[in-house]
């Protein structure tokens, strides 16, 4: 039976680099947005993901 990983933890550096990549994507989809009043269900899971990661830093 193969080991399934349930998670793993990054580096400093790594979360660094993920929270930049993230942000460039972040602004990318704002740009494409049609509306302020009603962002996409995908920028809303960015933010949401993007808000996660921040507060274990």
């Amino acid at each position: 039976m193969m080991k399934i990983n349930k998670g793993g933890v990054f580096a400093p550096a790594d979360t660094k680099l993920i929270l930049r990549a993230l942000e460039h994507y972040k602004r990318h989809l704002v740009s494409l947005e049609e509306s302020e009043r009603t962002p996409s269900a995908e920028l809303n899971q960015l933010a949401n993901l993007l808000h996660r990661i921040s507060n274990r830093t």
